[in-house]
């Protein structure tokens, strides 16, 4: 079977399109961790993070397991924390977060980080 050559292009096209989402998707947990252990690092903490899953689609990011300590020994533990990001205020450079059901552990922090 030929195909004509704009319909080879346009196959082309899509799947290029199709392989930058799949790489944005699968990105986005790491960029995510990477951006919360700068933050986190800027604020004078040594931090970990274990799981974290993020759904473009819906907004949803859920982090597991993070632990943080400061240099005088204060630290804290955090099994769970789900937030929807809200996505029109990204536009103006902002960032909102609205709370996502009641899923939110805290616990004094463990002896090891």
């Amino acid at each position: 079977m030929r195909l004509s050559r704009w319909l080879r292009h346009l196959l082309v096209a899509l799947v290029v399109i199709a392989l930058i989402c799949v790489g944005v998707m699968a990105g986005a947990p790491i960029v995510a961790r990477q951006a919360t252990l700068h933050y986190l690092t800027q604020a004078g903490l040594d931090a970990k993070i274990g799981n974290v899953d993020v759904n473009l689609f819906t907004g949803a990011i859920a982090y597991d397991d993070i632990r943080g300590r400061s240099e005088s020994g204060a630290g804290f533990e955090i099994r769970h924390l789900a937030a929807s990001l809200n996505y029109r205020p990204l536009l103006s450079k902002q960032i909102s977060l609205s709370q996502q059901g009641n899923r939110t552990y805290i616990s004094p922090p463990s002896s090891a980080l």
